[in-house]
């Protein structure tokens, strides 16, 4: 594969917003690899290599059921990219990969990765964002594919079990590999104190809180307070995982909701407390009170 064609494919790709330089050498770099049809390309349970980014064929990824057969999961084609979740949190791969014709792929080796996640902050949180949206469809689909279980027996039960059964793995995997694990059965802390929309303001030119969104993503999206990270209750493990894991503990904390998200927002409170967090707060008053200040909002995830 020529420069121009490996660097055209990665400035369309995940990694298009890095600096033109580092595109450049990452076309220099990457590995490139050539797979013929049906030829595995890694298995459930090992080590993650780095992710790849498809070129062209297509790629499958699934797992092996115990009477030897495979269970296909997600298909992708050119310029999509898979294997990212095992290189994030550094566990093993929860499932196989198999070339379905004959493909190529850019190897984004984990080190290379690594690099680029540090360099490029901006780089870290889109490409988490992402993942986190490719979580939250596939629980979709598990949901889905359950409900035409019960609904319409389209679906055996075989294959529900053999869904959840990952979700659990993936989730138990994001805990073990976290050196902040969370309890299974954590102390209820106490009560969590409140902060007035004012005295937030006022923080954010000295003491530069890290403000969290516990409202659902689509919310989120619609509108939030300037600069708040998203944080839903109902994926709280995998976002702490992929964003907080590393942040130290007395770092200051402010989490909202509105109105009938208010208690996401107290329970996503009370983990972090939970976590070892020293000064996590709940915003009085919720979104309402930072608007009624006229306080900056904005749209979006990046």
């Amino acid at each position: 594969m020529e420069f121009q064609d490996r660097r055209d494919l990665l400035k369309n790709s995940i990694l298009g917003d890095l600096p033109a330089e580092e595109i450049d050498t990452l076309a220099r770099t990457v590995s490139i690899k050539d797979f013929g049809p049906r030829e595995v390309i890694f298995e459930a349970g090992d080590p993650p290599d780095g992710f790849y980014i498809v070129c062209s064929g297509r790629v499958r990824l699934f797992v092996r059921l115990e009477n030897g057969r495979k269970r296909e999961l997600l298909t992708y084609g050119p310029g999509e990219y898979f294997g990212e979740i095992s290189l994030m949190t550094g566990g093993t791969r929860p499932a196989g990969a198999q070339s379905m014709e004959k493909s190529t792929l850019i190897l984004l080796e984990k080190q290379e990765f690594d690099r680029i996640r540090t360099n490029y902050p901006q780089f870290a949180q889109r490409f988490t964002d992402e993942v986190l949206r490719l979580l939250v469809g596939e629980l979709d689909l598990i949901k889905k594919d359950a409900d035409a279980a019960v609904n319409y027996s389209k679906v055996r039960w075989l294959d529900f079990v053999v869904l959840l059964g990952i979700s659990i793995l993936m989730a138990i995997t994001f805990n073990n590999t976290n050196p902040n694990g969370i309890s299974f059965f954590p102390d209820r802390p106490a009560p969590v104190p409140s902060v007035n929309a004012q005295v937030v303001m006022k923080e954010l030119d000295h003491a530069h809180p890290l403000i969290i969104d516990a409202r659902p993503s689509n919310f989120y999206d619609q509108k939030h307070i300037k600069g708040a990270v998203n944080m839903p209750l109902a994926i709280f493990d995998f976002v702490y995982l992929m964003q907080f894991s590393n942040r130290p503990k007395n770092t200051p904390i402010v989490v909202y909701g509105n109105t009938i998200s208010m208690p996401y927002a107290v329970e996503v409170a009370d983990k972090l407390i939970t976590l070892g967090y020293t000064d996590v707060k709940v915003l009085k008053g919720d979104m309402r009170a930072w608007k009624a200040f006229n306080y900056p909002f904005e749209k979006g995830t990046t």
